[in-house]
This record gives structure tokens, sequence and C-alpha cells, in this order.
């Protein structure tokens, strides 16, 4: 046998240790050998679609990531389902008036809301025409979701400011901020990436990309964010096309503690009042209003005369509320009519010359005198209708006025102002 022949069974012996496991590990042996031993660590886990930077992350979600104008201010979604849906929180457009969605791209549509969940706080939109090169975002089963995995939120933190500061244009817009998942729950993921009014309905999202959760409140401590899980979307995702769309509802709103004055032929009297309104659809008031008020004067003539009136009331009116400024200075305007309950209480008192002797005939004798303080009280209650109006401003203090009048006796009449503060 020639030495090339013998060779060759040599040659493939050594291949087929070098190529198997042990192989290998023989082979690192002395490298390893020549480093301290560290704790074998197990290979993070990457998915085909995990995007490799949040610059890449942030380019491939921002188009799907909108902003959302409405009357109770400006607020975040992001494309879903289909491109023409759009995930949001509910309490962004909860009035239920006309929304204005903005596009990445600087489109603006308008949209519809055609599914609520109001317990979990979020809501889906429909757009009023497919746009063009938007990818919904995929949404991540928030089960398997790890406390202190990476995520992301993107919106439009404090976006008002930016309109009218200058020179903050364009930098709280389609806002990217990371942090971690701090805490979760069956319906909610806390996190403490940063999240402010204007980030509410937008996406939080893993490094790789898909929606675990709705953006949808955060507590005045620092770094406390929440967000209604992927998995609740889900659910509200299957009532696309069984509920009615939403146009508003009732609410409980706008407590009102203020000055009350009333102007009327006999004087002027001044109080305190309480109000409360229930509103409908943000298009229907009815308000609600307690005053308490006094007066009181005293007149010099042949006598000494005092008067002391109070006055309890009992407002109830039906408004029409126009929205008169949008946002960050949400103003109202109501024009109404309704009727004014008061129980008025009067109590003068004179001081009246009487005789010590009544059967004194003062004609013929010279007869003795004494002054007695007079007393004399009457209530008498009022029934009027009003015609009001009102402004809100800012949502903060509101100016109200009406007027009453006796139907039977025009001349009857009177105006009501107040001032007060809306808590």
């Amino acid at each position: 046998m020639s030495r090339a022949a013998r060779a060759l069974p040599l040659a493939a012996v050594v291949g087929a240790l070098l190529s198997s496991p042990l192989g290998h590990a023989r082979a690192q042996d002395t490298p390893r050998a020549a480093a301290p031993l560290a704790p074998a660590a197990a290979p993070l886990a990457v998915t085909p679609s995990a995007i490799p930077s949040l610059r890449d992350l942030y380019r491939h979600v921002r188009p799907a990531v909108v902003m959302i104008e409405s009357a109770a201010g400006t607020g975040a979604g992001f494309v879903f389902h289909s491109p023409r849906f759009v995930a949001t929180a509910f309490h962004v457009v909860e009035t239920g008036r006309t929304l204005a969605v903005t596009l990445a791209n600087g489109a603006r549509l308008r949209a519809e809301v055609v599914a609520v969940d109001v317990d979990h706080d979020i809501a889906v939109l429909e757009l009023e025409r497919e746009p063009r090169g938007i990818e919904p975002l995929e949404l991540r089963g928030a089960s398997d979701v790890e406390i202190g995995e990476s995520v992301v939120a993107i919106g439009h933190p404090l976006s008002s400011v930016g309109a009218i500061r200058g020179s903050l244009s364009g930098l709280l817009d389609w806002t990217l901020t990371r942090g971690i998942v701090s805490g979760k729950s069956k319906t909610l993921i806390q996190t403490d990436a940063a999240v402010n009014p204007g980030n509410s309905g937008g996406p939080l999202l893993t490094d790789d990309g898909r929606v675990i959760g709705v953006v949808v409140q955060k507590l005045a401590a620092e770094g406390i964010g929440f967000a209604t899980t992927s998995d609740q979307l889900r659910l509200l995702e299957r009532q696309i096309g069984h509920q009615p769309h939403y146009h508003g509802r009732w609410t409980v709103q706008d407590l009102r503690l203020g000055y009350v004055g009333m102007f009327e032929p006999e004087g002027y009297m001044d109080g305190v009042a309480l109000g409360l309104s229930a509103v409908a659809y943000d298009t229907v008031s009815i308000t609600l209003r307690l005053g308490v008020l006094s007066d009181s004067d005293i007149a010099e003539g042949e006598t000494i005369f005092a008067r002391e009136r109070d006055r309890f009331t009992l407002e109830l009116d039906l408004s029409y509320r126009l929205l008169l400024l949008s946002p960050p200075f949400t103003t109202y305007g109501t024009v109404g009519i309704g009727g004014l309950l008061a129980r008025h209480t009067v109590e003068d008192a004179h001081l009246s010359i009487q005789l010590e002797d009544q059967l004194c005939d003062v004609r013929t004798t010279e007869c003795v005198t004494r002054t007695v303080l007079v007393q004399d009280e009457r209530s008498v209650l009022l029934l009027r209708p009003m015609i009001t109006a009102s402004i809100v401003l800012a949502g903060a203090l509101e100016l109200a006025y009406a007027f009453y009048a006796d139907p039977t006796d025009l001349s009857d009449n009177g105006h009501r102002i107040a001032l007060s503060l809306v808590l």
C-alpha cells in the first residue's frame, strides 16, 4: 500500500473527532482555561420579527400611531385590526363629539367611535376612509409578558403646550419614551415609561414592535403609568360591528361653588350658591343650583326702621351647550330655560310710641307714652320661570346669568348673577 493510501484513513479519523461535539469541546478547552470561569447565562430569545434597535422600532411603528383631537383634549391612538380601525383610550373620545384623527404623514381624517369598553377605558374608532401605506400594529398576548421586560410608549405628551410655546413646536408629538414592565394584573400593565396627558390611547410596545397595552392613566407619583392589556383590546375587537356607534353618554360633572346675587325692584340680595350639572352627549345639561342669600338695611325717619330679608333658592334649568373654544382652553357657552323656587322671608323692626294707659284721651289730658320695638315677620313662596345663559372658562370658572319674572306681572322681575369655581 502506498504512503498516500495509508494517510487517508488517519485523516478521516481526525476529521471525525474535530467535527463531533466532543471535538468542539476540546477545541475550546485551551481559551476557557486562560480566562476566569463565569456563570453560564441562557441565550436571549430573539423572535424572527424582532427589531434590532429603538431607532428601527420607532421607524417601523410611527406610521401606525395617530393623534386624536376631541373636546376632551389631545390623545393618541394606533392603527390595528385593519388600516381603517384605530384603538385608543375611552376617556379621549368620551364626549362623543366630532373627532379629528391626524396621521403621521399629516393627513387629517374624521372618525366615529364604533366600540367601547368603559370599564377598561378603551375604545375603537373607524376612520372615514382607509389610509394607504399604513400597516396595522400586531397585538401580543399579555399573559406571557414578564416583569422587567423592556417596553416603549409612543404618544403626544402635553402636545397642547407645544401649540402655545413656539419653541417646543415639533418636540412633543409622536414622542418615544422607554421603560420596563413594573407590574401586571389581569387587565392592567404597570410601567415606568414616561407617560403624560396626550399619551392616553397610545401603544405600549415590547422591543419586537408588538402592542401589549393601551396607555390609559398615570399616578401623580413619578414613573407609575398604566396600560389596559392587549387581551382586553382583543375582546373589544370582537365587538366591532356588533355595538351601536357611540355618540356620548350621560355624566354627572361640574360641581360649582361661588357667589350669587339677585337684583329686584325692592333691593339687592347676595350670598353663596352650590350647583351640580348632569350632561348628556356633551350637548345638553341639566343644572341644579341651591342658594342662600340675605340682606339688611336701616332707614332713619320719624322712627328708626330696620329690615332683614332671607332667601333660600332652588333653581333647575335645561340648557344647550356650545363648544366655544377647543383645548387647551376648553370653553363652553350655554343657553336655556328653567324655573326658580324661593322661600322669601322678610322681618321688619321699627320703634312705635304707645300710651301707658290705653284709656287715656290725648285730646283732654297729658298722657304718658312709651317707646316699643315692634317686629313683624312674613314669609312668601316664589315660583318664577327663568331664561338662563352661562359661560364656563377653561373648565374652571363659570359666569352665569338668569332673568326671572312673574308671568302675570312682568314688572315683578329680577336678575340673578353667579360667579363660581368649577370643582
